[in-house]
C-alpha cells in the first residue's frame, strides 16, 4: 500500500511528528511543527486532511477534538520509500546503487569497509 503512495516533504513532516507522540490534535501538531519553521494551523489541517485521504493517518473524535495517529510505522514508510527509490534510479539492484557512488568516488575508505563487514555477514548467514 505505502510503496504506491507519494507524500510530499511537508506532509512528511507531519508524519514525523505523529511518530515521535500520538494520539495529537491539529493544534499540538502546529505547534510542534512550529518549534522548527513557521506553519499555519490551516496548512497543517490541509495536510492531514490529505495524509487521510492516502490512508496513512487516521483520527478518532473525542468530544469536539479530533486526535490523529500514524497507520504506518516509521520503519516501514522509509523501507518502502527506500524500495521505491531503488526501483525508480537503479532497477531495483543495489549493486547498481554501489557502483554508482563507486565510480563517483563517493564512497570513503571507512564506508568501504562497513559495506565487506555487511557482505561477509551476509555470507556468514547464508552458511
Amino acid at each position: 500500500m505505502i510503496n504506491s503512495i507519494s507524500i510530499s516533504d511537508t506532509e512528511k513532516e507531519v508524519m514525523e511528528v505523529l511518530w515521535y507522540s500520538s494520539p495529537l490534535t491539529a493544534s499540538q501538531i502546529t505547534s510542534s511543527i512550529q518549534k522548527e519553521r513557521e506553519m499555519h494551523p490551516n496548512t497543517v489541517k490541509t495536510l492531514l486532511n490529505r495524509l487521510v485521504k492516502k490512508q496513512v493517518v487516521s483520527y478518532k473524535e473525542e468530544g469536539r477534538k479530533f486526535l490523529y495517529y500514524p497507520l504506518v510505522a516509521r520503519e516501514t514508510f522509509y523501507h518502502s520509500q527506500t524500495e521505491r527509490f531503488l526501483d525508480q534510479f537503479y532497477g531495483g539492484r543495489v549493486s547498481s546503487l554501489i557502483s554508482h557512488f563507486a565510480e563517483n568516488e563517493r564512497l570513503s575508505d571507512d564506508e568501504v569497509e562497513q559495506i565487506k563487514t555487511l557482505i561477509k555477514k551476509m555470507e556468514q548467514s547464508d552458511e
